[in-house]
């Protein structure tokens, strides 16, 4: 009981550290700059697993991290996440009308713009960090 109570209250905290980060992007207090993507997120896994004395344990806990962490960005109300289909879903819920297949599809599409522009620029973020 006391795992899972640890896991819970850590969990949480990731949960708070992610929303309070994504508002410090919104509202400018954080510069884009600091994303990170794939390419960052494998420096770091390096980092860690190097400069660890038990780096099996803190690999698992950086994976733990990342989970929760792409856990609630999932739930977020983004087109092409599932966020973004709940969100659909419960408008269409208010309306008590389903949205057309091409209205569906328009804002799926543009979700999964954002999402690509997203991963395309923290790609290059990363590397732009690596090379300078």
């Amino acid at each position: 009981f006391e795992s899972l109570a640890n896991a819970t209250i850590n969990t949480l905290s990731i949960i708070q550290l992610t929303s309070n980060s994504l508002k410090g992007l919104v509202v400018g207090d954080i510069p884009i700059s600091q994303l990170s993507g794939i390419v960052g997120i494998g420096q770091i896994a390096g980092d860690t697993a190097k400069s660890n004395s038990r780096p099996i344990l803190a690999l698992i806990g950086l994976m733990a991290f990342i989970s929760a962490n792409l856990g609630f960005i999932n739930i977020l109300p983004i087109p092409g996440l599932d966020g973004g289909h709940a969100a659909i879903a419960i408008v269409e819920g208010l309306r008590r009308k389903e949205l057309s297949a091409k209205t569906k599809l328009r804002i799926q599409m543009v979700g999964m713009i954002f999402i690509f522009l997203l991963f395309g620029f923290t790609i290059f973020n990363d590397l732009f960090k690596i090379f300078s």
